[in-house]
């Protein structure tokens, strides 16, 4: 399993080899269980997520109302999805589909289906091979087998026939 820790950005990403999955949750859209620890919820989405791929080295974004952090101070649903997607682009520049192992994008927002810009992106990265999940989680109650149960009921993977 792997190891939580917080990203410093004022200093530059170094590329990973091996199987790489980069994990972008709009908390928002769908809390994490009150209680749990980062390092709880880190280890339990990886090892949801290992029951679908080879995780590798799994980095993490959580996204929060803008209004009760400091990035932005607007709190605009649309400056969030575009933050996600500002992330999930430098992410990919600095995590190369390494094959054989793969590189995983998971998204996990309730709605990004209004964002065009965002689904085009990851239907791009899926045909540069990228395994690409967006999990829908619309009404999806929390239940103790959290998050396997979400990744199993709201996943739509790009390019897969579900």
């Amino acid at each position: 399993m792997g190891e939580y820790k917080i990203e410093d950005f004022s200093k530059p990403i170094t590329p990973v080899g091996g199987a790489k999955t980069g994990v972008f949750w709009n908390v928002e859209d769908c809390p994490f269980p009150v209680g749990f620890s980062p390092d709880m919820i880190y280890h339990k989405i990886e090892s949801a997520l290992s029951e679908w791929c080879n995780v590798g080295n799994m980095s993490m974004w959580a996204y929060v109302d803008e209004e009760k952090g400091h990035w932005s101070g607007k709190g605009d649903k649309l400056l969030r999805d575009d933050r996600l997607l500002h992330d999930i682009l430098l992410w990919q520049m600095d995590s190369p589909v390494d094959h054989p192992d793969p590189a995983n994008l998971i998204v996990v927002s309730d709605k990004v289906r209004d964002h065009t810009y965002l689904i085009e992106t990851l239907g791009c990265l899926n045909t540069r091979y990228y395994n690409v999940m967006l999990v829908t989680p619309t009404n999806l109650p929390l239940t103790p087998d959290w998050p396997a149960s979400l990744l199993e009921e709201g996943a739509y993977f790009f390019g897969k026939e579900t």
